[in-house]
């Protein structure tokens, strides 16, 4: 390990609406591109299905590039419909998240964590909890956060702008590359 890192994090962190809502948007990333490909080719086949005429037509007069351009717009339409499905599954997301946030006084208050080789300590209030390396499930990073995973749905927040600087950042990396598996670290 380098000098300039150090082998204990002390951070503290208050989760801010906008922290809370990035999180909740990053958490089902990958469900919603999943169920925009599912719709997409749903509705493409009932889109398909009802240009099953006009594209017969075009075959049978030659017209290949006409058919092209049926099978094209029938896409547009299939991508313009699932994708407004996703928008309206985020549109609830966020009424969902906004609702959570303003109902949980625990998600804002401070919550102090201390990162060393041995795990990490969560103190909120006068409440501590202790999480082993071991019982870490996954270590996300994120353009504006880390995320610590500790079951599939369950994660620690860890906003980069409370590091203050890059040592503390790559301290935090150092501690979770030395202390995991690789398979459950996906940093940049």
């Amino acid at each position: 390990m380098s000098n300039n890192v150090t082998n204990e994090l002390t951070l503290t962190t208050n989760i801010t609406y906008k922290d809370y809502l990035k999180f909740s948007i990053y958490h089902p990333r990958k469900v919603l591109l999943l169920f925009f490909i599912g719709f997409f080719f749903v509705f493409f086949i009932i889109h398909g299905y009802a240009s099953i005429p006009d594209l017969f037509l075009q075959f049978i007069y030659g017209r290949y590039g006409n058919m092209a351009g049926i099978l094209l717009f029938d896409a547009f339409k299939a991508a313009l419909t699932s994708g407004s499905l996703v928008f309206i599954a985020i549109f609830f997301i966020w009424l969902r998240v906004r609702k959570e946030y303003k109902s949980d006084r625990l998600i804002r208050s401070d919550i102090s964590y201390t990162i060393n080789r041995e795990g990490i300590n969560q103190k909120r209030g006068k409440s501590n909890m202790y999480i082993e390396w071991k019982d870490v499930y996954k270590v996300f990073e994120k353009k504006d956060m880390f995320l610590i995973y500790i079951s599939k749905n369950k994660a620690i927040l860890l906003p980069k702008r409370f590091f203050n600087s890059d040592r503390k950042v790559s301290s935090f990396k150092n501690l979770v590359q030395e202390n995991l598996l690789e398979k459950k670290i996906k940093m940049k």
